[in-house]
């Protein structure tokens, strides 16, 4: 083997270097010198340089960048980043009474971008939702089991199975009542360990969440998934009321019912429950409150939707849309699902969320009516995800199809899977976002309407309980869903509305926008880090603030031991109650707070104003009424005595 001769590379290697560096001086001379030649001669040297720009342009800005500084232009902002060693604000605490994905996944997603700037997040949920495979960066105070439907049966079965109004509402927030203190001791103790310094609350039945921060005055944002219940617009109503969400095509009847009647028979209703959480309240050392918002009013909100989702209508700026928070990556098919999905080119996806179930009558339909749509050839592969709540019945005979058959993937065009846990979720978005997949059938969950809008996927909604009826009427409304009723489920209904959605040109256009909208608003879950980072630093730069964290640290009866804990349950029970305290939101967000808070409600709605211009309105028309009258009186008076005088002098 003969070997190379490197003796000489060295001297090369110099060599090189030389020349090259020789090349960048003579660049960088011409280059300055050009600067000085007039207006005149610019034109010509250009047009010389030309011949070879970029290899000049690009070697001396190498040139320039390695031997000159570049000095800052005071004209131009760089990236701004919030400073962060005000007082070393770190710790947010999340709290959610129901836990789960759509509860949570918002708030941590928006989380996750606050742990990348430095924060700490920890967690007050039910379950073990911060394991490995979910949010390990995460910390959890878990407040017991995972929200379990069916250990709950005697509320969920009322809930699900018959007409939902908010008397089933109530249902729910009953049994989350009852749990009030035992959920406020939890909080109280994650507070004393984590010391946070704002608190990320969710707002569905969670009063505690809000009220340990209005103890340890502590800042609250709230999150919910909508703006249904927390912004007011008289056109607006909710299916729970027994209405329309969009009151606009309603007769006058209807508008007077479901602005005046039926929101009144639901505070009439709400009015015992505030007492019974009053009562809870007080006997953890917390004030009563009249009102449910009364606490809240001046805390600022974020909801997990944006508008063409909801319904346009004014909202004030301590309620944002940061809507619809999406995850970076979402889990990757199964190899045996990814091969369901390329045999098959029309597929329907069916999930009704890991938590809601229908009845046996419903299941059977449902059976039939997919059965039907293959066998007609509208769909040629169903992907089913179950909850392992369902009860499914045994099918009539002339299906010629056990049931047993479908839910042990036996027959080749249904693929049936499970979602039972948070560890073994389906890949909802990864099925719906395939190529061969046309149709989401779905309960109309929040979280599962972002996804299929995403991804452009046309819906059938059954809703069974809470917003979802409100959200199969909206997306009905855009032309990109059909919905079903889970009271009146018919095979010939469900067939139509599914070939109608896979056919229809006008469903198509419609997806597209929404679409596109959706995808816009997905990027604004880093308004809502910003927002809650405001809200933060502002609490520190509050001149009436307290320290609440030393106050927190410092509490003399926080000791290791049984001893200790024994002391502050007694100290809890035994407490009185505090005097009010200043709501800390009017300074901190008194840029946010619109004037007519705190107006009072005659003159924050100007109905002083507009009274006085009714009242001079109709006195102006009085006035010209009466004066009309009297003109015509005197006219017709006065005619009247010519002709009686007429006749007496005839």
């Amino acid at each position: 083997m003969t070997l190379l001769n490197f003796s000489n590379r060295p001297s090369k290697y110099y060599l090189l270097l030389t020349i090259i560096l020789f090349h960048l001086i003579v660049i960088g001379i011409n280059a300055s010198s050009s600067d000085k030649i007039n207006q005149a001669d610019s034109s010509k040297t250009q047009s010389t340089a030309s011949r070879n720009p970029t290899e000049t342009a690009s070697l001396w800005s190498i040139f320039k960048n390695i031997f000159t500084k570049k000095q800052p232009d005071p004209n131009k902002f760089g990236k701004f980043e919030i400073d962060k060693n005000i007082n070393e604000t770190k710790n947010i605490l999340v709290g959610s009474f129901v836990g789960g994905l759509s509860h949570l996944r918002p708030s941590l997603e928006i989380c996750k971008i606050l742990i990348e700037r430095g924060y700490k997040v920890a967690l007050v949920a039910p379950g073990n939702f911060t394991s490995p495979t979910n949010y390990p960066s995460i910390r959890q105070y878990s407040t017991g089991p995972e929200h379990n439907t069916k250990e709950l049966l005697h509320i969920y079965k009322e809930i699900y199975e018959k007409p939902y109004d908010y008397n089933s509402f109530f249902l729910e927030k009953d049994e989350a009542d009852k749990q009030y203190s035992e959920r406020f001791e939890v909080y109280k103790r994650s507070t004393i360990d984590f010391k946070p310094d704002l608190f990320l609350c969710d707002l569905l039945n969670n009063e505690a969440c809000f009220d340990i921060a209005w103890k340890f005055k502590i800042p609250a944002v709230g999150v919910s998934s909508s703006l249904s219940r927390r912004t007011f617009a008289p056109y607006k109503s909710d299916p729970i009321y027994g209405c329309h969400s969009n009151m606009e095509k309603g007769s006058f009847i209807e508008r007077f019912k479901c602005l005046i009647i039926q929101p009144a028979r639901f505070l009439y209703e709400s009015r015992q429950r505030i007492i019974f959480l009053n009562e809870k309240r007080l006997s953890v050392g917390v004030s009563p409150i009249t009102s449910s918002l009364e606490r809240i009013k001046n805390s600022l909100f974020l909801a997990d939707t944006y508008f063409g989702f909801e319904i346009p209508h004014p909202v004030p700026p301590l309620y944002q849309e940061i809507g619809p928070v999406m995850q970076e990556s979402y889990p990757p098919l199964t190899p045996k699902l990814s091969s369901f999905l390329s045999l098959h080119q029309r597929i329907m996806y069916v999930s009704f969320g890991m938590q809601a179930f229908t009845t046996l009558e419903n299941y059977a339909i449902l059976l039939k009516s997919f059965l039907e749509v293959i066998d007609r050839n509208i769909i040629d592969g169903i992907v089913w995800s179950l909850s392992g709540l369902e009860n499914f019945p045994t099918l009539s005979d002339d299906t010629q199809l056990e049931t047993s058959e479908i839910l042990n993937n036996r027959y080749t065009h249904i693929y049936v899977t499970t979602s039972s846990s948070l560890e073994e979720l389906t890949p909802q978005v990864s099925i719906l976002n395939h190529s061969n997949t046309k149709i989401f059938l779905t309960h109309g969950g929040v979280a599962s309407c972002h996804e299929s809008l995403y991804v452009g996927k046309p819906m059938l909604i059954l809703p069974l309980a809470s917003d979802q009826f409100s959200n199969a009427e909206k997306l009905e409304e855009q032309g990109v869903a059909l919905k079903l009723d889970k009271m009146d489920l018919h095979v010939d209904d469900i067939v139509r509305k599914i070939e109608f959605l896979q056919l229809e040109s006008r469903v198509k256009i419609n997806l597209k926008r929404m679409q596109i909208l959706t995808k816009i608003n997905s990027k604004r879950k880093y308004r809502a880090a910003d927002l809650i980072e405001f809200v933060m630093k502002a609490s520190q730069l509050n001149p009436n603030n307290n320290d609440v964290k030393e106050s927190v640290v410092d509490n003399r009866h926080m000791k290791e031991g049984k001893e200790s804990s024994e002391k502050v349950s007694n100290e809890t029970n035994s407490e009185s109650i505090e005097p009010a305290i200043e709501d800390i939101y009017e300074w901190l967000l008194k840029e946010w707070i619109t004037p007519d808070s705190r107006m009072g409600f005659i003159r924050g709605k100007y109905l002083d104003v507009y009274g006085v211009v009714l009242i001079l309105l109709f006195s102006i028309i009085g006035s010209i009424i009466w004066t009309g009258w009297s003109v015509v009186s005197f006219i017709v008076n006065s005619i009247a005595s010519l002709f009686e005088g007429k006749l007496k002098s005839d």
